[in-house]
């Protein structure tokens, strides 16, 4: 409310006023379809043609009069009958599908349906807003934020267990919106096949190439190949070269490094990453073993990735592929597989593993990504664990494998077990699978939609992730200002990471375990207890950081900025202050943000160290009832109705600590104050509009308007 208080007010817009018999056709249009006298797509097509008529002509004003009390009718919907409500569903759907309505009013449609889909709205105002949506999905492709949203939505009505009941099983589901925000940014325009006597000639030249020939089939090529042909040239180097050629990787990858222009490269790269999520998708269900070939053929995809990508020092983005959550879920998934068959099953795993060595494998060629790196680290040592906890050899054999290819040894990687506490019982982890898995990680430390999409390629504790973010508002008469002003933004947020990430943690921890130890005092399972606890704790942590780093962010920022340009004497001290004021502005909420994402990697291993004890106790208690007696002494003064039932801990207890970890969309941003001040009243409505528009609600309306 503070933060809304400091905002300037905008200056109402004053409303138009219609003339009566404008108003009283409009009205009339809206009764027809509720009475039956005219369908919903009769409705629309009158629409459209009253809004290409021009602009100052009678037609023109009834349509701006129909779509005003339309919008005006919109906070009545919830009173409507069931019928009623599916009609204007209808031609909710339809009016924003078919582009009757566009600009602000489009804004407000989509705003107020997202809206609809909140957890806590009505089950009838969750119906009408799906119901409309299926209606208007041709807008979705052109609309990722919206995409995005949705997704979010949609997820949190599954995880809170309310049921859209969509019209079949693609739409509405978090399904449907994730294939959507995993789909590659079309970065060469329309796909267009070249002239049969091309395609023949670069299957001619592909079918010879050697490297004795290396130059000359890359002139070739890309003399061959034009803009428009750039996808087509990228589906068929992946699908019909690099999927089965494992031979010719360096050949291949030598092509990619001198193709002619970046959006070429970035269609080839799209593409593999493409159909690697298509391969793996295809198995993430099973529970049977993929067939050698396709090991083999997605064994060819990582071998080929690994060096356009790390090889090239460019990162797999987490948008692309998230190849730690893509681990842990194939790891997860083994394991459900494994109890359902009664024995050990790494299907998954053995189909997985290899294409991430394979990737792995190109970082001998990098000069950035090597041990050091903190995202090569974490997954050098979740590989190093997998070799410790699965006994398949081929997985095994694997694992030595890139391990001796890096020349590394197994040893010198740290263990910091990640899936040892994963079981059937833990909730289903994202797969990694393209942008879906990136913006689940940021949506889960409790960032908004809109900012989890935005920094969806910002990575914990990654600083060059952070740098791609870093905003030089401003400038000064210096040489190279923008990469010295850039260097020192990520020299603060390197100096104030740790001290923030080791406090949020700590006291998120501490305030957890305090938290648990009461109501999990007679609770045996040890993955409810870890599970639970890591996620309240990265709630606490992230929010936490987020909230204290802005101090210490703003101080280093302004000091290490104006440190450095007050050496140059001839600059005005007013101009510097100022240049660096606005660089600082517009980098703490990056900062902070950074801070929020990075801090709860920390939070596991810490709970796992604090939580040994208790862990240990439950194994030693497997085999009987499970009773924390220190616990239960700290707790002696308490009182009979607040103390933990013997049975352990209830399913509605449960449910307080997974409400309490789970993020919501609207973190960080105060809903908006309840209307107090008296509504329109029934005479500046024309009587007309209240009939057309709510067919047998007059009386709920008016007792409405009466108690606002």
């Amino acid at each position: 409310q503070q933060q809304q208080q400091q905002q300037p007010q905008q200056p109402q817009k004053k409303k138009k006023v219609f003339k009566k018999d404008v108003q009283k056709i409009a009205n009339e249009n809206f009764s027809h379809v509720y009475r039956s006298e005219m369908s919903v797509d009769q409705l629309v097509a009158l629409m459209k043609k009253l809004k290409s008529a021009p602009s100052e002509s009678r037609e023109s004003e009834i349509f701006e009069c129909m779509i005003s009390n339309f919008f005006e009718e919109w906070q009545y919907f919830p009173d409507y009958p069931e019928k009623e409500l599916r009609i204007t569903a209808d031609l909710v759907g339809k009016i924003v599908g078919e582009g009757v309505i566009g600009g602000d009013h489009l804004d407000e449609a989509l705003r107020s349906l997202l809206k609809s889909l909140r957890v806590d709205a009505a089950a009838g105002m969750r119906q009408f807003a799906t119901q409309a949506l299926s209606l208007c999905s041709s807008i979705f492709p052109q609309n990722k934020s919206l995409v995005n949203a949705l997704y979010f939505r949609f997820l949190s009505l599954e995880e809170a267990g309310l049921s859209t009941s969509g019209s079949d099983n693609k739409f509405p589901s978090t399904s449907y919106f994730r294939a959507l925000m995993s789909s590659p940014t079309d970065t060469s325009g329309v796909s267009v096949a070249p002239s049969e006597r091309l395609q023949g000639n670069i299957d001619a030249i592909f079918n010879n190439l050697s490297s004795q020939n290396l130059r000359k089939t890359i002139d070739k090529i890309n003399g061959y190949v034009d803009p428009p042909n750039f996808r087509w040239f990228a589906g068929y180097f992946v699908n019909d070269r690099v999927k089965f050629e494992s031979r010719s990787y360096d050949l291949f990858a030598a092509i990619f490094r001198h193709l002619k222009s970046r959006e070429w490269q970035d269609a080839v790269r799209a593409k593999a990453f493409e159909e690697s999520r298509t391969l793996i998708r295809k198995h993430l269900d099973n529970t049977s073993s993929a067939a050698a070939k396709e090991i083999k053929t997605l064994r060819n995809i990582g071998a080929f990735l690994g060096r356009i990508t790390l090889a090239l020092n460019k990162p797999v983005l987490a948008s692309d592929l998230d190849l730690v959550a893509l681990i842990k879920r194939t790891y997860q998934r083994d394991i459900v597989n494994s109890q359902r068959a009664n024995k050990e099953t790494w299907y998954l795993l053995d189909y997985v593993v290899p294409f991430v060595c394979k990737i792995l494998e190109s970082c001998k060629e990098s000069r950035v990504f090597r041990c050091r790196q903190p995202w090569i680290r974490s997954l050098l040592s979740l590989l190093r664990e997998i070799h410790s906890l699965v006994s398949k050899s081929s997985i095994q054999f694997e694992v030595e494998g890139v391990f001796r290819h890096l020349g590394y040894e197994k040893d010198s990687i740290p263990l910091a077990p990640s899936l040892t506490f994963i079981d059937v019982s833990t909730r289903a982890l994202p797969d990694g699978l393209g942008a879906s898995s990136s913006l689940q990680t940021q949506f889960f430390v409790g960032l908004s939609a809109a900012d989890a999409f935005r920094y969806r390629n910002l990575r914990p504790n990654d600083f060059e992730s952070a740098r791609a973010y870093i905003n030089i508002c401003d400038s000064l008469p210096i040489d190279d200002f923008e990469s010295i002003a850039a260097r020192l933004v990520e020299s603060s947020f390197r100096e104030v990471l740790p001290p923030v990430s080791k406090r949020s943690v700590v006291i998120a921890c501490n305030t957890t375990i305090f938290t648990l130890t009461k109501d999990f005092a007679y609770e045996p399972s040890i993955s409810m207890l870890r599970s639970v606890a890591i996620s309240m704790a990265k709630k606490l942590a992230s929010s936490l950081a987020h909230v204290t780093s802005f101090d210490s962010l703003r101080q280093s920022l302004g000091t290490k900025l104006l440190d450095e340009f007050k050496k140059y004497t001839s600059l005005q001290q007013s101009i510097v202050e100022r240049v660096v004021k606005n660089i600082t502005d517009a980098n703490v909420e990056l900062g902070a943000i950074f801070m929020r994402i990075s801090c709860v990697n920390d939070v596991p291993a810490h709970l796992d160290n604090q939580l040994r004890g208790a862990f240990e106790m439950r194994r030693k208690a497997s085999s009987g009832p499970y009773v924390d007696e220190h616990s239960l002494q700290s707790m002696a003064s308490l009182p009979e109705e607040v103390r933990p039932p013997a049975t352990g801990i209830s399913q509605k207890e449960l449910r307080v600590y997974e409400v309490f970890g789970a993020p919501t969309l609207e973190a960080f941003v105060p809903p908006a104050p309840r209307q107090t001040s008296p509504s329109i009243s029934a005479q500046q409505v024309p009587s007309t509009t209240q009939a057309a528009l709510s067919p047998k609600q007059d009386g709920a309306k008016q007792q409405q308007q009466q108690s606002q």
